[in-house]
């Protein structure tokens, strides 16, 4: 999915220097990111130390890339898994990969 998102977004590159923000046409559709939603949670959620940074970075990626009216119905359900996992007890690259997508 990163490869492909890169590759969207690389192809948009003179638009996103116009607008300031690359958006994948997909993730604009109703449910476009519940499918990565539902994957990165999983592995935000159960996964190791590892796998939970990845989400993480993923997660942030997806919802840079997400309009903001296709990202509204998505808030709580990713907010609340970030929120509970950054007070858990997992190493500094853990906790700054779900800063940086909070």
């Amino acid at each position: 999915a990163r490869k492909a998102a890169a590759a969207e977004g690389s192809d948009m590159a003179g638009q996103a220097a116009a607008a300031g923000r690359v958006e994948v046409a997909g993730l604009a559709l109703p449910k476009g990111l519940a499918p990565l939603v539902a994957v990165y949670l999983h592995s935000l959620m159960t996964g190791s130390a590892e796998l939970r940074e990845a989400a993480a970075l993923a997660l942030g990626e997806a919802i840079g890339l997400t309009p903001v009216a296709a990202l509204k119905p998505f808030v709580i359900q990713i907010t609340g898994p970030l929120i509970r996992v950054i007070g858990d007890r997992f190493p500094a690259g853990v906790k700054a990969a779900i800063l940086a997508a909070l």
